[in-house]
């Protein structure tokens, strides 16, 4: 009977079994919520311990099989494009001048902390790991791929390193990846209790309780709320196809002989579906039919789901095999990430810079989905305009770094640039972004004075 259940409902289920299970712990172990552990990461945690590797091994219990985890990869990736779609739905989209401010201070902060991990990386190659352990040179794109991109890009990137040699390098990105989004997460809470921001959370949630809802009876339809979910990602499944068909119709035959868009990530196009769809609503449609409440109860559901099924499925074996190479690449990273955003969140960011720079601290450390943690975290009720700027900057840095056209081609880059070349122009760019980045927000400021 129960193998008429398909397996994709079997995996979410017991993902959503894990999270009740840590909803428990929060609640009978005051001290993990009072530090602002949460759920998702709790119940990933679970899930690893209780997976084959551990429980698996050690007890003989096999409560999650194979088949449940690999589900959990492909499960993983379609929430993310849930997340994405649902940022802009329900909400007022600003307009063009106001977007540009609030984007441009968090892409600056964003990209310094990605071409950051290209410099650290080629540096760390050009003067350890090749003289002391003959490696290939395109390993300085690893900390890249693994902590920006994630472990969907890790996992996607496979062909590309087969292409230049590069056989082991999916276990290595692979592998290092969750340990950097572990990382992440822990540094991210220790930050953010560090910074107490239980203040903040406390005067939002009474502000919040001020506010008085009206809503339609098209908003209060729950199937109605998936549908327009289901319309923006499909809104971003045209605008992919579409730069499908022109890169190969035009671009292919006129400017360049290389496929670049397979390697963007759907994702930032799911984004700009929604906000696509959002625009048209509020132009067309004279009734409210997005109930912004349930969008968000759907999107803390999808990003609680990528995040128990991503750490459920760390592979200690691969971790193992490779544990100084990955141990060396996660320290470097974490390094550079900790240290860039402690010294430059405040320069970048005019208002509000924890509460905005914190996503983009999340998102180098593993995860898009972990940034957005962090920052529901630290401003519940988006006081700071935090999730607007952060989806915005997303539209000037997903198409090119943490998984977009930059990261897909990062090893075959330096395959054919060679390292050198390509380490000074990570540093330039660095620098670039960092410095557009401190006198935008300089120019702002002395704007506001006069």
């Amino acid at each position: 009977m129960h193998e008429s259940i398909p397996i994709y409902f079997k995996a979410l289920f017991l993902a959503t079994v894990f999270a009740l299970l840590a909803e428990f712990i929060l609640g009978f172990v005051p001290i993990l919520k009072k530090y602002h552990i949460p759920r998702a990461f709790l119940g990933g945690l679970i899930a690893l311990i209780t997976g084959p590797q551990v429980f698996g091994q050690t007890l003989d219990l096999n409560f999650i099989s194979q088949d449940i985890q690999d589900s959990w990869n492909e499960l993983a990736l379609f929430f993310v494009n849930i997340v994405f779609a649902c940022i802009f739905l329900g909400r007022k989209i600003p307009n063009f001048k106001t977007s540009m401010k609030l984007a441009i201070p968090q892409a600056s902060l964003g990209q310094t902390l990605a071409w950051g991990q290209y410099l650290i990386g080629g540096l760390l190659t050009l003067f350890v790991l090749i003289p002391f352990f003959d490696l290939d040179p395109s390993v300085a794109s690893f900390i890249e791929i693994s902590f920006q991109g994630g472990v969907g890009v890790a996992v996607g990137m496979d062909e590309t390193f087969k292409s230049i040699g590069l056989t082991d390098a999916k276990s290595i990105t692979v592998a290092l990846a969750p340990l950097a989004m572990l990382t992440g997460i822990l540094s991210g809470i220790f930050l953010i209790n560090f910074k107490n921001q239980d203040k903040i959370i406390r005067l939002e949630q009474q502000e919040s309780n001020k506010e008085v809802i009206k809503i339609s009876r098209f908003q209060n339809t729950f199937i109605i709320q998936l549908a327009i979910i289901g319309i923006a990602i499909l809104l971003g499944q045209l605008l992919l196809d579409s730069l499908y068909y022109i890169e190969s119709t035009v671009l292919l035959k006129f400017l360049y002989n290389t496929e670049f868009v397979k390697y963007i990530p759907f994702f930032p196009l799911a984004l700009l579906g929604g906000a696509i769809l959002q625009l048209l609503i509020n132009r067309f449609i004279s009734i409210e039919i997005v109930n912004r409440r349930t969008v968000k109860q759907i999107q803390t559901f999808s990003l609680d789901a990528v995040i128990i099924m991503a750490i459920g499925t760390i592979n200690l074996t691969v971790i193992k095999d490779n544990i100084i190479l990955v141990f060396v690449l996660l320290v470097a990273g974490f390094l550079w990430n900790i240290s860039c955003f402690l010294l430059t969140y405040r320069v970048l960011i005019p208002n509000y810079a924890f509460e905005r720079g914190v996503a983009d601290y999340g998102q180098s450390m593993g995860t898009t989905s972990i940034g957005l943690m962090f920052q529901s975290i630290v401003d519940k009720n988006n006081k700071s305009n935090g999730k607007e700027a952060f989806a915005l900057k997303q539209l000037l840095f997903e198409p090119f770094v943490g998984g977009g056209l930059i990261t897909g081609l990062s090893p075959l880059i330096i395959h054919k640039m060679g390292l050198i070349y390509f380490t000074g122009i990570s540093f330039a760019l660095t620098l670039t972004f960092f410095l557009t980045g401190y006198f935008y927000n300089k120019k702002n400021k002395s704007q506001q004075v006069d």
